[in-house]
């Protein structure tokens, strides 16, 4: 059993880890969500237009910089971690998952599924640090907020775990779907008003009860149907700005079909390993971890299932998956990959497992918060593992 030490250690970097072959150093550049283009965007960053790409292709990794140094003692000393709390109430509200900001360093994101708000963190862990909190007017493009994934062009998505609800109050359909936001503050200060409109930059429907997003290069992102058990890849395309914009020109694909068994109320997150293009899903209500190959399958018939105006939506046929770990996990949530490892938070539990890139578990954290806690996690820049408790309303940073 390898030592929770050894393995932040190993995500620090220079400390010896786990690979696709079970031995020897992987780079510690690994880290969920940073496949995405080399150079980060000039303000403002939603004004970007990527360059187009096909919908399966994987982009090459672009990893957040990872602090080299004092890993190997980290490894030696062997000590288990502690825990230290980085931020609670009332600015946390229920809290499913948080993403680290790979333009600006030592900004954190956060969303709340009890009040539909979003909290930006500045300076974590520092005495410098701040944190503002943005709650969504409409109750609507932030309702039931489930999951957050941070794009390298100035944006940040969300994906709801609702079927649809209004302010709140007012059911409107199976028409949910994922919202693209700027990633700042500033912006999403001056605009979350009902008066101009709202802060989100774009938004899509036809993915309800969505419990997990994956960003997948440019303005593209994975998100879960967690009514039909899907797994889509939408293209929001060119965003509009904040407020009300016209959808036209979106793709959606539809990757898998009925493979996925998402639990509402319960975060099923997903994270891309940008070296190898395996897309990595708690596959909650199975019981298990899914893995997809991105690099695999071709666009193929139209479909015809649409809310969205001038959008498009495509099956995607021939894409390679396979379970990853099928035993030893009750309802896994929270899932990020890094160095080698790939982790999960057992909401049923409390836990949090280490495995490999074989799927063998190599070591097991009791985070001590019980049943029904945990949600999101994430690795930092710096190899240190956060994650959500949406019972105590705390982010938590595990100290090696």
């Amino acid at each position: 059993m390898v030592r929770w030490s050894a393995i932040l250690g190993c995500v620090l970097g220079g400390f010896a880890c786990a690979d696709s072959g079970g031995t020897g150093v992987q780079g510690a550049g690994d880290v969920v969500e940073a496949v995405g283009e080399e150079d980060a965007p000039s303000a403002p960053g939603f004004d970007v237009d990527p360059e187009d790409a096909p919908p399966t292709q994987t982009r090459s990794a672009d990893p957040l910089p990872m602090r080299a140094g004092a890993a190997s003692q980290i490894g030696v000393q062997g000590t288990e971690p502690s825990f230290e709390l980085l931020l609670g109430g009332p600015w946390l509200t229920g809290p499913t998952d948080l993403a680290f900001d790979p333009i600006h360093s030592g900004r954190l994101w956060l969303v709340n599924r009890h009040d539909d708000s979003i909290v930006m963190i500045a300076d974590l862990g520092l005495p410098t640090q701040t944190q503002q909190k943005f709650i969504d007017v409409y109750h609507y493009y932030a309702e039931e907020v489930a999951a957050v994934a941070i794009s390298r062009f100035g944006t940040f998505a969300t994906c709801q775990d609702s079927a649809s609800v209004l302010n709140g109050t007012r059911e409107v359909g199976q028409y949910v779907g994922p919202t693209l936001w700027p990633a700042d503050p500033a912006i999403l200060a001056a605009e979350m008003d009902v008066n101009r409109g709202g802060a989100h930059v774009d938004s899509l429907s036809g993915s309800p009860l969505c419990t997990g997003i994956s960003w997948a290069g440019d303005h593209r992102f994975y998100v879960t149907d967690g009514e039909d058990g899907d797994l889509d890849l939408v293209d929001f395309g060119r965003p509009h700005g904040p407020g009300f914009g016209d959808p036209a020109g979106a793709i959606k694909y539809r990757v898998l079909q009925g493979v996925l068994a998402p639990v509402q109320g319960v975060a099923g997150h997903m994270a891309l390993d940008g070296d190898s293009g395996w897309l990595y899903i708690a596959d909650t209500g199975n019981a298990r971890v899914h893995r997809v190959d991105t690099t695999t399958g071709v666009k193929g018939k139209q479909i015809f299932q649409n809310n969205d105006p001038g959008t498009q939506y495509f099956d995607l046929a021939g894409v390679d998956h396979e379970p990853f770990v099928e035993t030893g996990l009750h309802e896994p949530a929270g899932l990020a990959v890094a160095a080698g490892y790939v982790f999960v938070a057992d909401h049923a539990t409390g836990w949090i497992h280490a495995f490999d890139m074989h799927g063998d578990l190599v070591n097991s954290l009791d985070t001590g918060r019980g049943p029904g806690a945990l949600a999101g996690i994430a690795m930092s820049p710096a190899g240190e593992l956060l994650f959500v408790d949406t019972q105590a309303d705390e982010v938590i940073r595990v100290v090696p």
